[in-house]
This record gives structure tokens, C-alpha cells and sequence, in this order.
């Protein structure tokens, strides 16, 4: 008689799977796109917030002052303007800067290239002082009242600034503003659902492993434990990958484009980066805890 081979042993399949473990490559790649969108707009809020910020820092006044003013007068002038609450400073220092009338002719003719002062007599020019103004008194309003008090001292012939300039800029910065604004809301809750619905999707494949811990009895706590660290992992790799997406690309601007490199603020990006971070986890894992009790909560005929 012919012997039957003996067939080799069939290994166990294992069945079971770690509790909170799933693929989350692609549910890394989600977060990290949506993380890259917001970061991206906000470093655009950002530029274009320093970019007001630069405008209004550099809008300048002129304070002209008597033709035969004197001396002592153009000094009082000047202390008075540098301590005043509506001028700016930088480095501990008023941003008052004091132009002689013979400067100022001096200017004017190797702009014009001409000498008018010999051909008028005499130098018309008059002595002046340039200031620049706090943001914050960036305001047609404001400007008027601040024209109207130093015009009222003595030794002061005209304060003079560009007014339709400061009307058209706060005109565009409002209606920029509330443009960003809704767009950022916008942008806000597609990001949330997107991210909220990655989430969800994988909370759902791990929906019958959820309902077995149940039947050998496991609690709430600790079915719900090892999903929020996963989601919280998920969120930190996503924020981390959007981070050096957001890093590059700033990168490759400022070669591109290296004046923007005065817009920005180390501080600030540095914020936008950790903000990016804790916005991931912090959805991954109000996500994850939302839709495990979801499930937790499901009779065994909803999770089909």
C-alpha cells in the first residue's frame, strides 16, 4: 500500500488585532494637506498684517515751521515732538528728524537739477520737521486733531500729510479685512470636516474590534485610551509634515521673492508652526473620542 504523505501543519491564523491599531498613512497625508491650507492662509494673514503695519509705520508728517522762527523755538519744537503720545519710535528713540531749509534746498535742486534759489533770490524753503506716527493714530480722524493741536503752537506754520493716500489705504485695509475674515471662517470648517471626516472613516473600520473589547468587558476608558493616542499621533505627524511644507515654501519664496523677508516675523511663524500642531491634535482627538463613543454607544444590528 501506497503511505499518504503527511501534510504539514497549518499555523494558527491570528486573528486578532492590537487594539487602536490601523493603517493611518493616508489619515496622516488628510491632516497634513488641511494643516498646509490653513497654514499657508494664515501666513498670508500674517504678511499682509505686517505689511499694514510697515505702511503705517512709515506714513510721514511734516511739520513746517515759521520762516523767522528761532532758535530756542525750533528746539521747544522738537523736545515737544518727542515726547509726544502720537509719535512712533524705534529702538527706545523718537522718530523726529529735524530738515533745515538749507538741506531742503539742497534736495530740491539735485532733484530738479536746477539752482531756483539764485534764480528766486532767495531760499523759500522753510525749516521743517518730519515725524512719523503710531499705527494706532493711523486715522483720518485722528490725523485732523493731531494737524489741528500742533497748529495751534508757536513757531508752526502748516502740518501737512497726504489725506486721500491715508483714505484710500484704511478704505482698502477695512474691506481686505473683512474679506480675510469670512474666508478664514470658511476655510476653517472645510479643514475641521476634513480632517473630522478622515477620522471618522477610520473609526469606522475599527468598529467591530470596539464592539468585541465591549463583549469581554472592557470599559469606555480603556477602548477609547490607545484611539485617542493614535489620533493624537496622527495629529502631531500631520502638523509636522504641514510644518516643513509651510518652512519650504517660505524658503523658496524668500529666494524667489527676497523683499518679502522684511515682512516677516520669526516670532510670529514660529507661533503659526506650534499653532498648526496643537490644531492637529487637537481635532484628531476630539474626532477620535466623538466617534468611539459613537460606536461604543451602537446596538450590534447600527454597526452593520
Amino acid at each position: 500500500m501506497t503511505r499518504r504523505k503527511a501534510l504539514p501543519p497549518i499555523s494558527p491564523v491570528t486573528t486578532s488585532k492590537r487594539l487602536g491599531s490601523y493603517p493611518g498613512s493616508s489619515v496622516v497625508v488628510s491632516i497634513a494637506v488641511a494643516l498646509f491650507l490653513i497654514g499657508a492662509f494664515a501666513s498670508f494673514v500674517l504678511h499682509a498684517n505686517q505689511l499694514k503695519r510697515l505702511i503705517q509705520k512709515n506714513f510721514e508728517v511734516q511739520v513746517f515751521l515759521d520762516k523767522y522762527v528761532s532758535d530756542s523755538l525750533k528746539v521747544n519744537i522738537g523736545q515737544y515732538l518727542a515726547v509726544s503720545r502720537f509719535v512712533d519710535s524705534k529702538d527706545g528713540s523718537p522718530r523726529v528728524f529735524f530738515i533745515s531749509k538749507e538741506k531742503a534746498a539742497q534736495d530740491m535742486m539735485k532733484e530738479t537739477g536746477e539752482n531756483f534759489v539764485q534764480f528766486v533770490g532767495e531760499n523759500p524753503l522753510r525749516s521743517s520737521y518730519v515725524i512719523n506716527i503710531k499705527s494706532e493714530y493711523y486715522d483720518n480722524q485722528k490725523l485732523l486733531q493731531i494737524r489741528q493741536e500742533l497748529q495751534e503752537m508757536a513757531g508752526i506754520y502748516e502740518v501737512v500729510y497726504v489725506e486721500s493716500v491715508v483714505n484710500e489705504i484704511n478704505d482698502n485695509i477695512v474691506r481686505a479685512e473683512a474679506q480675510i475674515a469670512v474666508f478664514a471662517v470658511v476655510l476653517l470648517i472645510v479643514v475641521g470636516m476634513l480632517i473630522d471626516s478622515s477620522i471618522k472613516l477610520v473609526m469606522f473600520s475599527q468598529r467591530f474590534l470596539i464592539r468585541s473589547m465591549q463583549l469581554v468587558g472592557a470599559t469606555s476608558a480603556f477602548i477609547t485610551r490607545p484611539f485617542l493616542f493614535k489620533s493624537a499621533l496622527h495629529g502631531l505627524l500631520g502638523g509636522l509634515i504641514a510644518d516643513g511644507l509651510l518652512v519650504a515654501t517660505l524658503f523658496y519664496v524668500n529666494l524667489r521673492l527676497p523683499e518679502l523677508s522684511v515682512l516677516q516675523d520669526t516670532l510670529l511663524i514660529g507661533l503659526l508652526l506650534g499653532g498648526l500642531l496643537l490644531l492637529g491634535i487637537t481635532v484628531c482627538v476630539v474626532s477620535a473620542k466623538r466617534s468611539v463613543n459613537r460606536f461604543i454607544r451602537m446596538s450590534l444590528d447600527q454597526l452593520y
